[in-house]
């Protein structure tokens, strides 16, 4: 592969990310302000959980972007382990919902760490 291939797996790799990281911190986001709004009120653990979700996302995100070794090595690590452990905890959902959020949640950040071990691999050999 050519240093250009590289480059646009690397630019690849990174808007994945970032458009999965930024899907999941609006569905959090917009997920406890529903619950806010229908409750009337919130309790801590209804916002810690999703602030916590975002910032842990926020940060694999630009933490892949900024550091490639580290991104190639976390990302792909973060999609098998919601691949793994997603339909394990989440036994009680239909199927479907557990296959969607699979699809939604390991899946983009399992594709950008191969994007950027690909692109790595390239340069090396």
């Amino acid at each position: 592969m050519t240093n250009n291939t590289a480059r646009w797996m690397n630019f690849s790799a990174r808007v994945i990310s970032g458009l999965w990281a930024g899907f999941w911190i609006f569905f959090a986001v917009a997920s406890s302000a529903a619950d806010f709004d229908s409750r009337g009120g919130a309790s801590l653990g209804g916002l810690l959980i999703p602030l916590g979700s975002t910032i842990l996302l926020v940060l694999l995100a630009l933490t892949a972007w900024r550091w490639v070794k580290v991104g190639r090595i976390a990302l792909p690590l973060t999609g098998l382990a919601v691949l793994i452990v997603y339909p394990l905890w989440a036994d009680h959902f239909p199927v479907s919902t557990r296959i969607s959020v699979m699809a939604t949640l390991g899946l983009p950040p399992l594709s950008a760490g191969v994007l950027l071990i690909a692109a790595w691999r390239s340069r090396v050999t």
